[in-house]
């Protein structure tokens, strides 16, 4: 029976009362009360708790517990040991044969009593002395009250070092029972429930388990890394759960994970398993607990997920429970955790695997069953292995119809043992599961990475269109058409690294081409290749040393029939360098008769040294979309709309790119790749007319890119906000032609033109040829924004060429605080490199609600600065830190430039920079 808190907050100043575990006060085996207790400082008053009328617990002055039993006309008293004051302690009062116990921070004592007395208390009061602060009736209330994590409790006492998940895992049952909350927040973008599909064919739910190469790779690095060949996942309107998942024993979500996830409506859960013997090991202990509270794994794992940010925990037992009677213990686990994090974090979820069954051993279903079925009715889902056949998933269904949208049956992408046999045939298993009618879990979509197997990170885009959505393309560099060699110097040396061919040059040019004739391959159809198709083109190349600024050129045509040349890209000499880098270009505008596809591409070597010194050419590519669609998970799950709330705002950043612009300007020719970053992705697939930008950015790494010969409408965004009153539309874009114009659409569910307010057009003219456009609106019913559009408009006989970089919506009379306010600075030195005297340095500052991130920048003077702003960009945050690496010990002026979630931000001219200074002199902090 649960227990209500009546009050929650007690005793003016002097002490602070949380009862943050209201849910257990409970009975599971035994009957007994749980809550934690914070303590502010030592009591000047006792505190008095009563429950119903027989059981009453005081708290004195010198911090201990005592529990009064009434049974019949007689008093049972017994006192704890002493809390601790600031900081939490749990406290559990339990009743057994015999005894009444009270446990103090994991200290007990217990009294012998006659007779059975029962703890399932209905109400508890609060009263002190006379000083009564408040009341909160409602459960609901006290948990949505508490939204810091520092009200959790810190377990003091343990010997093992504080333990700091963030970002990484969390390898021991030792190392939970010692985690702390850091005490440093970092923003994480809250789950929008509001997410709802406008239509549907399907109600079961999709889970994409995510597994990696042992999870934490570089979408996982709080500051980004280099290079832009990453999973940077974008089809999150076909899923409604992530699993972050991995080998360790448990798995943290990243807050790049958390953040992209929430952003699009999606929960993620951490991972708990355990495997082989030493899982064994761990997984008695996790049952067992600690003296005095058995399920104190489970309360960190509730706390983990809450200070973390993350919506629950899939749970995956890999070794055999010690006995059957763990089963038990498993299902009163799988309940208590599940019942205790739904009261502490709204919408959260306990998945379990299908893997134990009711004797206590490993056992795969793959499906429902009386084996199995009493871990499903302790928690809110089953992940049923992969070695399922259709009868199984039918009696799956009849075995327990009335939930049969929380059995996720699996599908292994990797095609291990599965039905259909994963990959591109997905779809085989996927129609099962459909008629079958329950939710679907897919396991490791990453394959789609995975599998291109080192080729460029096109091949990875190419699989994974195919696989969301049935875009199939062709690499016709595939079809092993042998190059035609020109060996000039010492010639081609031709090596396999890791089944990767790389040709390296010599001292004079090394050429080599290829002439593909799309009439002799049987998947393309040469009449209907049209603009509608993209032919994509990219290579790698690198320079060897020691000088590495070897030589590279490459030079494609499309020809027709007659060989005549209909379009052309050529790279001109290119320098190489130590670092690979990538050649790309889309052919979108070529007419309708091309039949060749020429690829002509050479390299030599800058010292003219005799050998193979020059450039290095690794992994051409010619890709080119199949006119026909094949069936993927598009062709069985519906698709939610991609924006369901406001202010909502876009740079159409994936997360990476080929270079960084801020406010238009290109701060950076590196590559990168910052997932966290990556803004809520369009709604429908790109095309010859609209397609994202990787050459030109207004903030982040691509742009929207608008191209037509021809007036135009363009859909960007399908949609679902609900909306009344005054608002705001503003968009940003570049005429790259100076020809034609573009406006926003907005229609409402009823696909009519949301009209803004006449002559409220406000234009205003940036950097770089950039100009943003803001309207306003009113709508004096509710309504729907259905479908986001851009329209175009182009003169006759001139081309419309648009880079939109910046969009967003927002209520009029909704005021944002203000991007100036004062925020708390500080910083520490983090590293130093004694020999070379170079430094990492820490910065920390403030997150607020409305504060979305914060560019930092780092000048050595305050003319630097004046004199070019963008010199000075080092990199962006969401965290409230941020880490300046490998710079040289000097005196240095650090901007942290305040960013809310419509990009709107203060000049750097207005902040004060951090002073800096840095030698062997220096004091750090």
């Amino acid at each position: 029976m649960k227990g209500e808190i009546v009050c929650g907050l007690m005793g003016k100043t002097d002490v602070c009362w949380w009862v943050t575990n209201s849910h257990n006060i409970r009975t599971y085996d035994d009957s007994a009360i749980v809550f934690d207790i914070f303590v502010n400082q030592i009591l000047k008053q006792d505190t008095l708790i009563q429950i119903e009328d027989h059981l009453t617990i005081s708290l004195s002055k010198t911090a201990a517990i005592l529990v009064s039993l009434n049974i019949g006309d007689h008093t049972l008293s017994v006192t704890s040991p002493s809390l601790l004051p600031n900081c939490w302690n749990r406290v559990i009062i339990q009743c057994t044969t015999g005894y009444i116990s009270i446990s103090v921070n994991n200290e007990s004592v217990r009294t012998p009593i006659v007779g059975n007395v029962s703890l399932e208390p209905k109400t508890i009061r609060v009263v002190s002395e006379g000083y009564f602060v408040g009341i909160i009736s409602n459960v609901s209330m006290l948990y949505d009250s508490v939204d810091i994590i520092q009200e959790f409790p810190d377990y003091p006492g343990n010997s093992y070092p504080v333990v700091d998940a963030r970002d990484k895992p969390i390898e021991s049952l030792k190392a939970i029972s010692n985690w702390q909350y850091p005490g440093k927040g970092y923003k994480v973008h809250k789950l929008n429930t509001s997410r709802a599909k406008i239509s549907s064919s399907y109600n079961g739910k999709v889970i994409h388990c995510h597994d990696m190469k042992g999870g934490y790779l570089e979408s996982s690095m709080r500051q980004g890394g280099k290079g832009n060949d990453i999973y940077n996942f974008q089809y999150w309107k076909y899923i409604d759960i992530l699993i972050y998942f991995s080998h360790h024993r448990f798995t943290i979500p990243p807050i790049s994970w958390i953040n992209c996830s929430h952003k699009n409506g999606v929960k993620i859960l951490g991972t708990f398993i355990t495997e082989w013997d030493g899982g064994k090991i761990d997984t008695k202990e996790l049952l067992d607990g600690i003296p005095g509270n058995r399920f104190f794994y489970a309360d960190q794992m509730i706390r983990i997920a809450k200070s973390y940010g993350f919506d629950g925990w899939f749970i995956n037992f890999e070794s055999n429970l010690p006995n059957k009677f763990y089963v038990k213990k498993t299902c009163n686990f799988l309940r208590y955790l599940t019942d205790n994090i739904h009261h502490m974090i709204n919408g959260s979820l306990v998945i379990w695997y299908d893997s134990i069954i009711d004797t206590g051993i490993i056992e795969y279903q793959n499906g429902l069953n009386n084996k199995n079925e009493c871990f499903l009715n302790s928690c809110d889902g089953i992940f049923l292995n992969y070695f399922w056949h259709p009868e199984l998933i039918q009696q799956s269904v009849s075995q327990n119809t009335t939930r049969k949208f929380d059995i996720f049956t699996g599908i292994d992408i990797f095609g291990r043992n599965t039905f259909g046999g994963g990959g591109f045939d997905t779809p085989v298993a996927l129609e099962v599961i459909k008629e079958c009618d329950t939710s679907v879990a897919l396991f490791a979509p990453g394959w789609v990475y995975e599998c291109k197997y080192g080729k460029s990170r096109q091949e990875y885009l190419k699989n994974e269109s195919k696989f969301w959505e049935g875009f199939d393309f062709i690499d016709l560099m595939d079809l092993n058409l042998e190059w035609t060699l020109e060996n000039n110097g010492d010639g081609w040396n031709v090596r396999t690294d890791d089944n990767t061919t790389i040709y390296i040059s010599s001292y004079e040019w090394c050429k080599r081409s290829k002439m593909f004739d799309l009439h002799n391959i049987p998947s393309i159809n040469p009449t209907s290749l049209v603009n509608s198709q993209s032919i994509i083109v990219t290579v790698k190349t690198q320079g060897t040393g020691p000088n590495f600024e070897d030589y590279f050129y490459l030079k494609v045509d499309l020809l027709d029939e007659y060989h005549n040349i209909v379009a052309s890209f050529n790279s001109g000499e290119i320098r190489t360098s130590e670092n690979i880098q990538e050649i790309k270009y889309c052919f979108r505008e070529y007419g309708s008769h091309i039949r060749y596809i020429y690829w002509e591409d050479g390299a030599k070597d800058v010292e003219h040294w005799s050998g193979h010194f020059g450039a290095k050419v690794i992994d051409p590519s010619i890709l080119v979309n199949i006119d026909t669609k094949v069936e993927s998970v598009s062709s069985y799950v519906d698709k939610y709309p991609s924006v369901f709330n406001i202010p909502f705002a876009t740079s159409f950043n994936i997360g990476l790119g080929k270079y960084r612009f801020v406010d238009g300007y290109r701060t950076s020719d590196m590559a990168w790749n910052h997932f966290i970053e990556q803004d809520i992705p369009i709604s429908y697939s790109e095309n010859e007319n609209m397609y994202l930008d990787d050459e030109d950015s207004y903030y982040g790494g691509s742009s929207l890119k608008i191209k037509s010969w021809n007036n135009i409408i363009v859909d960007i965004f399908e949609s679902l906000i609900g909306i009344e009153g005054d608002f705001s539309l503003s968009y940003t874009y570049k005429t790259v032609s100076n020809t034609g114009n573009i406006g926003i659409i907005l229609l409402d569910q009823n696909n009519e033109v949301i009209c803004p307010n006449e002559a409220s057009t406000n234009i205003k003219f940036l950097e770089n040829d950039w100009k943003c456009i803001t309207d306003y609106y009113y709508v004096n019913s509710k309504c729907q924004i259905h479908k986001v559009s851009i329209c175009g408009e182009v003169e006759e006989g001139y081309q419309l060429d648009i880079n939109l970089g910046l969009l967003y919506i927002n209520k009029v009379n909704e005021i944002l605080s203000p991007i100036d306010a004062v925020y708390h600075t500080s910083w520490k030195l983090n590293s130093l490199d004694t020999d070379t005297e170079i430094v990492d340095i820490n910065l920390y500052w403030d997150t607020f609600e409305w504060l979305d991130h914060c560019n930092i920048y780092i000048f050595e003077s305050i003319n630097e600065a004046n004199d070019d702003f963008t010199s000075g960009y080092n990199g962006r945050s969401y965290l409230g830190e941020f880490v300046i690496t490998n710079i040289p010990m000097k005196h240095y002026l650090v901007y942290i430039q305040p960013v809310n979630c419509l990009y709107q931000k203060l000049p750097i001219s207005e902040i004060v920079p951090i002073e800096v200074s840095i030698n062997r002199n220096t004091i750090f902090k």
